[in-house]
């Protein structure tokens, strides 16, 4: 027997009021057998959605999730995202659907240009690809994911067209977006706006005093005011090429009050690319990132931000460089500090880092994030088309999250990819990019519109 959530039961009542005025449509209806498979959404057709994902309720395509996940699986969600997109952002609003915003994005091909490659997956154009198709493009435009349906559904535009920009959700259930790279004249990376999940409207807000464009924190104190910290201003963008300033040691403080910036003390070390954990005494653990804009100078030196002071002092290095690492706080107050094979742990009473010789990790090249779990464990999205990890800080060892799924899953982007924790507890990983260069004729990039859940 069918057992129903909640949500369910009120999809189904929606689900026969509907039906009853619309039993008189032509034949054949949306569903029925000779018709293409729709599904609606508060009187919206959301397309991509997956006919086998969802228990149909009415003719019209109307439906809940269907799904079964087993413990330690990855699954795909029921709609993937309306396009393609990389280096966006994913956000829980406190509703529990997640915003995702901005990017760099798919230019979908002209009519009649059919691409014959890897489902699931939109492809553009670099050069001399064997799928080819319009150039990439960075986008305003956001949409949100309803877990309650297991859908991405439209949610307007922000003021600017951003990619690498900063978000994050305020103690009020706003989303604060700031800096970001931009095309051509448009730079917003002296621009924030917010996002109001009542009204589901973006608007302006205050000026940074630093143009942001990438490689930038964005941490919330306890106050409620927001940390932003290094980064660098890029002045040019072009197919995931950026003319790029040397990281500042500039930070400031945004207060929602005011809706205003205001600078407070710099960095010891200018950086990008770096972490920002909040740690439970209040204060942020600033750690690795590049000390220019080049690859070969990551940085081992971390620092402690004092919102009582808003000075930043010295506290103890990591035992190698990093430079794009992903952290995260543990429930015992250490942090958690992952980059190219190299894991350490960061502990506040003695300002010391500490390596992790625990087997098992794998995260390939830059993970785009380490987010932790309600059992304590810490979800890391890999790079290099690696499968996700989980860290046990118990056994302080890793081991591979989603066995159920290939290494290079046609389905999940590689680099560059967005994640958030759920309400259920359960880390959605969406979009991202991987490349391939064993065509006839050249490399070609693979813009992803699948988003994933992992099942804890």
């Amino acid at each position: 027997m069918k057992t129903f959530t909640k949500a369910g039961c009120a999809l189904l009542v929606l689900a026969c009021a509907m039906l009853a005025p619309q039993a008189a449509a032509q034949s054949p209806l949306p569903g029925q057998v000779g018709a293409p498979f729709m599904y609606y959404y508060d009187g919206t057709l959301i397309p991509n959605v997956d006919p086998t994902c969802v228990l149909t309720l009415s003719p019209y395509g109307l439906g809940i999730p269907l799904l079964t996940p087993a413990q330690g699986s990855l699954r795909n969600t029921c709609g993937s995202m309306l396009r393609g997109r990389l280096e966006h952002t994913a956000t829980t609003l406190g509703n529990g659907r997640v915003l995702i915003a901005g990017g760099d994005a798919d230019v979908l091909p002209a009519a009649g240009n059919t691409l014959n490659c890897v489902p699931g997956a939109v492809y553009v154009y670099l050069g001399l690809g064997t799928c080819p198709a319009p150039p990439t493009t960075i986008i305003a435009d956001a949409e949100l994911y309803d877990p309650t349906v297991s859908v991405f559904l439209p949610a307007g535009a922000m003021g600017h067209a951003r990619t690498q920009h900063l978000a994050v959700r305020l103690n009020d259930g706003r989303v604060l977006i700031v800096g970001g790279v931009g095309l051509g004249a448009a730079d917003p990376g002296a621009t924030a706006e917010l996002y109001d999940p009542g009204s589901g409207q973006f608007y302006a807000t205050g000026a940074p005093a630093q143009a942001r464009s990438i490689g930038a924190t964005a941490t919330v104190l306890p106050s409620g005011r927001v940390l932003i910290a290094g980064g660098a201003h890029c002045t040019a963008y072009y197919t995931f090429n950026y003319n790029c300033a040397s990281p500042t040691a500039s930070a400031e403080l945004y207060d929602p009050a005011t809706g205003r910036f205001t600078p407070t003390g710099s960095l010891g070390t200018a950086r990008m690319r770096h972490a920002a954990v909040l740690l439970a005494s209040g204060k942020v653990l600033i750690l690795g990132g590049l000390a220019t804009n080049d690859w070969n100078y990551p940085l081992a030196s971390a620092e402690i931000y004092d919102p009582a002071t808003g000075k930043f002092t010295a506290t103890g290095s990591l035992p190698q460089a990093v430079a794009t690492p992903a952290a995260a706080r543990l429930p015992d107050g250490h942090v958690l500090a992952v980059d190219t094979g190299a894991a350490a742990l960061y502990n506040p009473a003695s300002g010391q880092f500490s390596g992790i010789a625990g087997p098992g990790l794998s995260i390939g090249d830059g993970p785009d994030a380490a987010l932790l779990l309600p059992d304590g464990k810490v979800f890391l999205k890999a790079g290099w088309c690696n499968r996700p990890q989980l860290f046990d800080p118990a056994s302080k060892t890793f081991s591979v999250a989603g066995t159920n799924l290939p290494v290079g899953n046609p389905n999940t982007g590689c680099f560059s990819a967005a994640a958030a924790v759920l309400q259920t507890g359960e880390p959605l990983t969406t979009g991202g990019f991987s490349f391939n260069d064993n065509g006839p004729n050249g490399v070609f990039y693979e813009f992803y519109k699948q988003a994933q859940l992992f099942h804890p």
